[in-house]
């Protein structure tokens, strides 16, 4: 580029304010250039050429430009020149240019203070093709400095020819917009002549916190998230949608950060083109459709079906509060109004209390709970759009206390294990025709060889399933039961109420209707698989597996009949010291009987001789986590999925698992993750001090004997993240270290993250191995940046393609075993030990329990 600054041109001219341009192709909006020299007719050379296309052509603006195109571009462009130490344009002015680095250097200064540097072919300025906003930065050389100029006008006219091929699909998806759908067509021919193509790539930014907000944007095709202090707070996917609305209305900046999930199509309208054709109905458009986001991001409201949220928003009416105006009385009755905050904030009386823009207030929701008893005023002019629990029920049709009781139950079977691959709109079919019902303790629901029509899903209480010889699970909150209706005809267990009961039920004829109904056959066949009584003894051990709780063994047993495989754990009865420990295998095969999660090893029966207990449980087909370490980040995010799910199902029983840990944790051939060992978990309903588990996974709180809660379970969580990202322990833990010493690194010492992984997994991390009050649970960790590229009901529902990767596909060989056996489990258990089994033991209840 050195040689087109060398090149002699026919004219030279600095222009200033006092200066008109009368040369230049559009004086007014060459304005900007205070200071600057523009040098006329000057010829771009091929190697000026190359420069302004590789910096274009990844632009979301330029991306689909052609050659043609570009060397339309190219004719339109100004070349100008610097000196050292100049602004280039300042922050606040409001600019109609965008620029090319030729040469040289400039650095980005915000509110004063430098932020980067940009030099010989990068870009800068973009917005002002857009719209008259203001600029955000200011721009100073570093050194003399080069620049090829695009005005706005020059823009639009040379790219004539991209609208009119982008015309047919900027016009479809105006259409598909519902907020635009009662216009005229004209008005949308309009529209779509003055609306620009833009292409993202993945994690693109294409609105930034505290941007100005002069530009509307319609999604074309796949995802855009939003995000406040680094939280998601909305995804939208549906073509169509509208989003930047909020700060065209109140004139104020971004209020969040969007940025493309997967490659994006979107197109943009300036609010004055806007304006221009709608005149103030637009609006009206951009209220209605505030109002419709808002509602779908709230955390109580966005259960509901989004085109009862269109309604909604389309019928509400807008209200503009002065300053000081009370919004809502203190004597206003809850579940009466619903409310959008659509631009300006309002206040308690006490001033204690703020409600900022994009906030819904009604229907039972978050804020109207947390209102106080005072009237709430308006801090500024607010918009606020309203509409009345009449109107509500007469445009949905339904009760208010049925939406409530409907959203209330499509919330409660989201958190079912057994229904989690269904869709959004197949859980809202069951939650419209299921039926409630009571069962006191001691009521029988069916029997043996009783007719099979239903399914059951417990809302609150415990259920026993049982045959003629014992206990065969206990099911509680979430949990179903009654599956087999779906292909038996006949009940092949009985089910008591053993505590006081209410159900859900679900017909056969409904399940079976489902789009998603190979999944739960999936779900039943492996049910029946885990829920046999079977008859162990007999089976052959084909070897010995490796344990993670000392004093128990562990191994493979087929049976060769059925062609199934089980792992067995059994316990001899002489290293059991006393009528505690006893009553430890007891509570933890109940625990094991309520686990109904699917990445959870299945108990699938218990017994016991003379000299040992035996648990038996579901084989997992695969390798044991630490046999795959390390692993990509992609990965870890679809494991951490899975565990923490497996971890909201536990704590919603009041289950703190208390022993997270590699080697409690085996993976199967689809890259999917089961945790085993319920040896250490305990129901805690408020703390406990005991210290239990593998000791360089414990939290602090469990460490110094504070009392803890399940939180501890999370930090857990984020040592085994580090050590299958790092492929070692963190807090500079070696394995082998005495547990004294582990303790003290885990108090004293920095966790010891690293940049090669990225920064929203180490923020992840930090935010797990933290203290207990700032700690991420479930829901953190599902809304945290790392995750953002995750759908996880789209996960969910693909749950048996899972993941591929080729660590995952070799199973257990041969020589992974300890030994190979062929011995039946009876004959290797028949073998007398030398140590004698104390009395107390020998007298434990065994048969009540196993």
């Amino acid at each position: 580029m050195g040689k087109c600054m060398a090149k002699p041109v026919s004219e030279t001219r600095t222009i200033n304010t006092h200066e008109s341009v009368k040369e230049s192709k559009n004086p007014n909006c060459l304005d900007e250039l205070v200071g600057m020299k523009i040098e006329k007719d000057f010829q771009i050379d091929q190697i000026s050429k190359n420069l302004i296309y590789n910096s274009l052509s990844n632009n979301h603006l330029f991306r689909d430009l052609t050659i043609s195109d570009f060397e339309t571009l190219y004719r339109k462009l100004y070349f100008v020149v610097t000196e050292e130490n100049c602004f280039v344009f300042k922050q606040g002015s409001v600019g109609s240019l965008f620029f090319i680095i030729n040469s040289g250097k400039v650095e980005v200064i915000v509110n004063n203070k430098k932020r980067s540097y940009l030099s010989k072919g990068e870009c800068f300025g973009e917005i002002a093709l857009l719209s008259n906003s203001y600029r955000k930065a200011s721009i100073k050389t570093q050194s003399k400095s080069s620049f090829w100029v695009l005005s706005r006008d020059e823009f639009f006219s040379a790219l004539k020819k991209i609208f009119s091929r982008n015309y047919d699909k900027i016009r479809n998806i105006i259409s598909k917009s519902s907020f635009f759908m009662n216009f005229p067509e004209n008005k949308k021919d309009q529209i779509s002549k003055l609306a620009i193509y833009h292409k993202y790539d993945d994690n693109q930014f294409i609105i930034r916190e505290g941007d100005e907000g002069e530009i509307l944007f319609i999604l074309k095709s796949g995802c855009v998230i939003f995000k406040k202090f680094k939280q998601e707070i909305l995804r939208l996917s549906t073509p169509g949608e509208m989003f930047g609305e909020g700060a065209i209305l109140s004139g104020s900046k971004r209020l969040a950060t969007c940025i493309s999930l997967g490659v994006t199509e979107v197109i943009s309208l300036d609010k004055s083109n806007m304006q221009s054709v709608f005149g103030n109905d637009y609006k009206q458009i951009l209220l209605k459709n505030l109002a419709k986001n808002t509602i779908l991001s709230d955390k109580q409201l966005g259960f509901l079906a989004k085109n009862d949220v269109i309604k909604i928003s389309e019928n509400m009416k807008w209200k503009v509060y002065r300053d000081m105006e009370i919004v809502i009385p203190a004597n206003n009755k809850k579940n009466n109004i619903l409310r959008i905050i659509c631009t300006g904030s309002i206040v308690s009386a006490d001033e204690e209390h703020q409600i900022k823009t994009y906030q819904a207030i009604g229907l039972g929701n978050n804020n109207e709970k947390n209102l106080k008893a005072c009237d709430y005023i308006a801090q500024s002019e607010s918009i606020i759009s309203e509409i009345t629990k009449e109107n509500l029920e007469k445009i949905l049709k339904v009760n208010i206390q049925e939406l409530f009781e409907s959203l209330d139950r499509v919330k409660f079977l989201k958190k079912v294990s057994t229904f989690r691959t269904l869709s959004l709109e197949s859980i809202k079919t069951l939650s419209e025709n299921m039926e409630k019902f009571r069962c006191l303790q001691g009521d029988v629901l069916f029997k043996t060889g009783s007719d099979a029509f239903s399914l059951f899903i417990i809302k609150s209480g415990k259920i026993e399933i049982y045959n003629d010889k014992k206990s065969l699970r206990l099911v509680s909150k979430y949990d179903t039961f009654g599956e087999r209706c779906i292909n038996e005809r006949k009940r092949s267990a009985n089910a008591r109420c053993i505590e006081d009961s209410e159900i859900y039920t679900i017909t056969k004829e409904l399940l079976l209707k489902l789009p998603e109904i190979k999944f739960l056959v999936a779900e039943l066949n492996r049910k029946k698989y885990y829920q046999k009584d079977v008859d162990f003894f007999g089976m052959i051990i084909k070897g010995e597996l490796l344990s993670s709780i000392e004093g128990r063994k562990k191994y493979w047993i087929k049976d060769k009949k059925e062609k199934v495989s089980y792992d067995l754990i059994v316990k001899s009865k002489y290293l059991i010291e006393s009528v505690e420990e006893c009553y430890d295998l007891v509570f933890e095969r109940e625990i094991m009987l309520e686990l109904e999660h699917r990445q959870i090893v299945k108990l699938v029966t218990t017994k016991h001789d003379e000299d040992h207990v035996y648990f038996v449980t579901e084989h997992i087909i695969g390798k044991y986590l630490r046999e795959v370490i390390p692993l990509d980040e992609d990965y870890l995010r679809f494991f951490t999925l899975y565990l923490v799910s497996v971890l909201e199902y536990l704590h919603d029983k009041n289950i703190v698992y208390r022993n997270m840990c590699t080697d409690n944790i085996s993976i199967n051939t689809k890259g999917l993750p089961f945790l085993q060992d319920f040896s250490q978990a305990k129901i805690i309903n408020g703390r406990a001090y005991t210290r239990v588990g593998n000791p360089y996974y414990r939290a602090p709180e469990m460490i110094m004997g504070r009392g803890y809660t399940n939180s501890i379970d999370y930090w857990s969580l984020g040592v085994v993240l580090y050590e299958l990202a790092y492929g070692c322990l963190p807090f500079s833990i070696k394995n082998g270290d005495d547990p004294v010493v582990a303790y003290e690194k885990i108090l004293h010492v920095k966790h010891g993250t690293t940049k090669n992984k990225s920064e929203e997994f180490n923020s992840l991390l930090m935010k797990l191995m933290c203290e207990n009050d700032k700690r991420y649970n479930c829901e953190n960790v599902r809304k945290c940046s790392w995750m953002r590229s995750l759908d996880w009901d789209e996960v969910n529902m693909n749950d048996l393609e899972g993941y591929e990767n080729s660590k995952f596909l070799v199973v257990k060989k041969k020589s992974e075993l300890k030994g190979k056996r062929k011995n039946t489990v009876k004959e290797s258990m028949s073998k007398k030990s030398l140590l004698a089994v104390t009395p107390e033991v020998a007298d434990f209840e065994w048969d009540k329990y196993f």
